[in-house]
């Protein structure tokens, strides 16, 4: 469990996001990742006015995510549910039980994470 945890952490991490951004077309899931060297250094290389066809891909890359990224507030918003907030906050501790329990077998995991989401569920619920 622990590799899965590492592994998404380096994923996610602001160089990594920034790195996934500039071919992919996909904004930085980090605001932090526009601070990184490797953003810096593609905003700096873009040309105003592209003479071939990769400078062209290049501005018009960075115009899609400069355009998502100042709309924001538009694009990360989700309905409000009862009792949203307290699911959010208790997913978090969920997850560090679950990644941090010492299984003896997969049955023995399996039902850690059943019965520790019923609580949760219970707790959220109740």
């Amino acid at each position: 469990m622990i590799a899965a945890w590492l592994f998404a952490k380096y994923m996610i991490s602001a160089e990594k996001t920034a790195e996934y951004a500039i071919p992919s077309g996909y904004a930085p899931i980090r605001y932090s990742a526009y601070e990184t060297e490797t953003w810096t250094k593609y905003v700096e290389g873009i040309k105003e006015n592209p003479t071939t066809l990769a400078e062209a891909q290049n501005k018009l890359v960075k115009e899609a995510i400069d355009m998502f990224r100042n709309n924001g507030d538009i694009f990360f918003t989700s309905a409000v549910f009862n009792l949203s907030s307290k699911t959010r906050t208790e997913v978090g501790p969920l997850l560090v039980k679950v990644f941090s329990y010492k299984a003896t077998s997969a049955e023995d995991l399996n039902t850690y994470i059943d019965r520790e989401y019923q609580n949760t569920y219970n707790f959220i619920t109740n």
